[in-house]
């Protein structure tokens, strides 16, 4: 019954695409991919320069915190971010943030992105420049700024053009493609099903007017029927082993040699669906809890303080790598001396 149900969605698909164009450019539904509110942590902001960075509750835009920028002995000295892992050379993202400064008088701010370009040369670019009146917060942004093509090594930061002022910095939000792209999900549920092969005809039939990354299964940059069959032999007929995804391969930090020592260390992958799942709730704001269950090592044994625990280090770089705000939280649940079995025990 089900393929009877699938072969009269396809074969209604198919015969009205040939009145469908192909379409000249791939409409995606942005996700958020940063949110920074400062709301305890410094999330991941670093000082730049001499610039010293902390987080502080004197003033906010949003939320309770935001991030004091001080000791600024130039007018680059900053607040910046890594964003690797956030921004794609070539792709388009929505990008603001908001500062206050207390000088006494108009300072123009600048909103900039450094990264190293296709000829291996570091360089500068403004993302937004507006003049922040004194004592007022003030939104820098920019709704479609494309990240030049060939990208790399990439950092967002907030400077002055002239002044060596102190300053606030509150509410970076990164809009973009989302960073987890599941292949067949043309509805944005991280699930492929019968309701995306649905959801992608009536996009095709001109019903729905956003789809998601994942509806493009040739990966050419437009959805037509040639997608829609291939989103037909998925689902009729699955593969055998799990597809391994973007997460699998995923180095952020790992050098080469010591990617070499992970590959030669893992026998299988396995099926990282549900670890990828996870990691696009904490990405849309969504509450997640991380369990750890273990013995000494869990509890925290022979660690030099509790920031040390691996639980404690892994928990805080998930939250502050995937997380938005405070909605990401872990427990840990190693009891000393307890075995692998007992460990099984615990988790049925």
């Amino acid at each position: 019954m089900k393929h009877r149900k699938l072969l009269a969605v396809f074969a209604a698909a198919l015969t009205a695409s040939a009145a469908v164009p192909t379409l000249p450019a791939m409409p995606v539904n942005a996700a958020t991919l940063l949110t920074a509110e400062f709301e305890t942590t410094n999330d991941s902001f670093t000082g730049r320069g001499a610039a010293k960075v902390q987080w502080t509750s004197d003033e906010f835009y949003t939320g309770e915190c935001s991030l004091f920028v001080s000791d600024r002995g130039s007018a680059w000295h900053g607040a910046q971010r890594d964003a690797a892992s956030l921004l794609k050379g070539g792709q388009t993202y929505s990008i603001s943030a908001a500062v206050l400064q207390k000088s006494g008088a108009p300072v123009e701010m600048k909103f900039s992105l450094q990264y190293t370009n296709a000829a291996g040369t570091v360089t500068y670019d403004a993302i937004d420049l507006q003049t922040a009146e004194s004592g007022e917060w003030t939104v820098l942004s920019n709704a479609a700024y494309t990240i030049p093509e060939g990208a790399s090594e990439m950092a967002i930061y907030m400077e002055t053009t002239e002044s060596e002022t102190d300053f606030y910095l509150d509410t970076v939000v990164v809009k973009g493609a989302p960073s987890v792209i599941k292949a067949g999900d043309a509805n944005g549920d991280l699930a492929v099903n019968e309701a995306d092969a649905a959801y992608l005809l009536d996009y095709l039939l001109g019903k729905e007017q956003d789809i998601e990354a994942g509806a493009d299964l040739n990966e050419d940059s437009h959805i037509d029927a040639k997608d829609l069959s291939l989103l037909k032999n998925k689902l009729l007929f699955p593969p055998e082993n799990p597809v391994i995804g973007d997460w699998d391969n995923y180095q952020e930090t790992a050098t080469p040699a010591m990617l070499r020592v992970y590959q030669d260390g893992v026998m299988r992958v396995g099926n990282t669906a549900r670890i990828r799942e996870k990691i696009a709730q904490a990405q849309r704001g969504e509450k997640v809890t991380i369990g750890y269950i273990g013995g000494s090592i869990t509890g925290g044994g022979s660690a030099t303080s509790p920031a040390n625990y691996y639980v404690n280090l892994s928990a805080n770089y998930f939250k502050e790598t995937f997380g938005q705000g405070n909605n990401v939280d872990f427990v840990n649940a190693g009891v000393a001396g307890t075995s692998s079995v007992v460990g099984n025990m615990r988790v049925d």
